[in-house]
């Protein structure tokens, strides 16, 4: 009991003193703490800031790449339907000169009845099938001769518009290689008389004209003639075939 009690005043100083002492641990732990975690939380965001611009750049070019793509596929289903519209525009036009032509064979045949001159009279040794004569010459020769021989007789090489044509020419042949008007030495496919080849009728075999070179004759394949099975099939001009001469009555 000799240990004089502490008054009041001293134990105030003295939780004042702890309290201040306590604050200031906090501050300095704080201000130890902070300088080692700034740089760390700063370094932190600068790596996220720049995964975040990259993601921003490549979702960018991704969406400019899509757009571009979109555009390309659009110009394709345009330019398909385009080509579309033109084939089917080629063959409108194909399918209505063939209707002229056949409309045109009608009408010299109405005019020939009109004027008692429906009988056609082929010379001797031809054949008659509606409006013109066919002579047939089994003699090989080769297609530019056999032209000749045709124009000699105020004739042209056959020229086939109809399947009808096409059906009775075969008959005639009985599937032997026949010439016919047909040729495209001057690069594009022509018949003798001038009619226009789109227009006219096609009975190609199939994977023909094929121009081939293989031959061994020099060139390629540009007339054409009747094969075995009645089709047609391009062949080097020089071959002795036979052939059909035709007169438009």
């Amino acid at each position: 009991m000799w240990i004089p009690q502490p008054s009041s005043r001293f134990l105030y100083g003295l939780y004042t003193l702890c309290a201040l002492l306590f604050f200031i641990i906090i501050i300095l732990i704080i201000l130890f703490r902070t300088p080692g975690e700034k740089p760390a939380d700063r370094s932190t965001e600068f790596r996220i800031g720049n995964l975040s611009e990259s993601l921003n750049m490549k979702v960018g070019q991704l969406s400019r790449d899509g757009t571009k793509l979109m555009e390309k596929l659009q110009q394709m289903d345009t330019t398909l339907k385009n080509i579309q519209g033109d084939t089917s525009i080629g063959q409108l036009q194909s399918d209505m000169q063939r209707v002229l032509a056949a409309i045109s064979r009608m009408s010299d045949r109405i005019k020939r009845l009109d004027n008692g001159s429906e009988d056609i009279v082929c010379a001797t040794g031809w054949v008659k099938n509606d409006l013109s004569c066919y002579l047939y010459s089994r003699e090989g020769n080769s297609w530019n001769a056999a032209k000749r021989t045709c124009e000699a007789k105020k004739a042209h090489l056959v020229v086939v518009n109809t399947e009808e044509e096409q059906n009775f020419l075969f008959g005639i042949t009985k599937g032997k290689y026949t010439w016919i008007g047909l040729t495209d030495v001057t690069g594009d496919w022509k018949w003798v008389d001038g009619t226009k080849y789109d227009s006219a009728l096609k009975n190609w075999l199939p994977g023909q004209p094929d121009e081939f070179f293989g031959h061994g004759l020099g060139g390629g394949e540009d007339c054409a003639h009747f094969h075995n099975t009645g089709q047609w099939n391009d062949d080097h001009c020089s071959r002795p075939y036979g052939y059909i001469c035709e007169v438009n009555m």
